[in-house]
């Protein structure tokens, strides 16, 4: 049998640059981990939050902040969550949001590659070149 660490509850919050050509140039984040019960996870967590927040993409200008918070759980026996509490998949939404918030352009297909990008931002605007 397989098993990993908890998946926690968590909020992310994501700002993202690019540049004209699409390609992401910044990013700045905040990850905020309910450990709850499983606080001994919380380093753990966090860790593979940190490595995965960009998703799958090289960012040069990256800054990243996380926290793992305890908590407890009122109606959870001895303040546990249960077993099995959905994860999330929390870098490929936030970096979509964080295009569209930027660039009033909705990605709807990942990865989020420069031509991509690029390409949504021109079928938009209706026009090759500066958008703004």
């Amino acid at each position: 049998m397989l098993a990993g660490y908890k998946r926690h509850a968590a909020r992310l919050h994501y700002r993202l640059g690019a540049q004209a050509d699409g390609s992401l140039h910044a990013l700045e984040c905040r990850l905020y981990y309910d450990t709850g019960a499983y606080a001994h996870l919380g380093g753990e967590v966090l860790e593979l939050a940190l490595e995965h927040a960009a998703g799958p993409y090289r960012i040069p200008h990256t800054r990243i902040e996380a926290l793992a918070i305890t908590t407890i759980e009122e109606t959870g026996p001895f303040g546990s969550k249960g077993i099995g509490e959905v994860g999330i998949n929390g870098p490929l939404p936030a970096i979509a949001g964080a295009i569209e918030q930027a660039l009033e352009v909705r990605m709807h297909q990942a990865p989020f590659t420069p031509p991509r990008v690029l390409a949504a931002l021109e079928a938009h605007t209706g026009s090759r070149g500066d958008a703004a």
